[in-house]
């Protein structure tokens, strides 16, 4: 049996629910950058993260192609792939390394690539086929100081 309620009132309940959905609609952005931050401590500790941790700096600048341009910011795990909005970021996830592979995504874009050196070989659903983009010259990342570390 139900127990008797007031038209209009809420049941206890109701507020900690409130509550949990507030938190839960927390920024998309936000909730990003802390799993960026958590990929890359992962892959700081992980097997193998000497590879990992060089494909992802060298994932690193502003990348040009045919019919596409990336932005890839590692360092504030941010990217950009439309040139219309040169000012827009959207958070980068790194969803698996296994170098020279990387499956990445930006915003709601989602990328597997290739990285050699200032060329990147990358598909995404939708494509034909895979497209060849190169790093621009003035967005490499600078070389680590060897007095201070990576």
């Amino acid at each position: 049996m139900q127990p008797a309620t007031v038209a209009g009132a809420r049941a206890p309940g109701d507020a900690a629910q409130a509550e949990v959905g507030r938190s839960l609609a927390t920024s998309g952005k936000k909730r990003a950058r802390v799993w960026g931050a958590a990929w890359l401590l992962l892959l700081a500790w992980a097997p193998g993260a000497a590879g990992a941790s060089e494909l992802l700096s060298a994932l690193h600048g502003r990348w040009r192609g045919e019919g596409i341009q990336i932005l890839i910011d590692t360092e504030r795990m941010q990217g950009n792939v439309d040139p219309s909005k040169p000012f827009t970021r959207n958070p980068l996830v790194i969803r698996d390394v296994t170098p020279p592979w990387v499956v990445f995504a930006i915003g709601i874009s989602t990328f597997v690539a290739r990285v050699e050196g200032d060329t990147m070989t990358v598909t995404q659903s939708g494509w034909s086929e895979p497209r060849v983009i190169t790093r621009l010259p003035d967005s490499r990342p600078a070389p680590a100081d060897p007095a201070t570390g990576p």
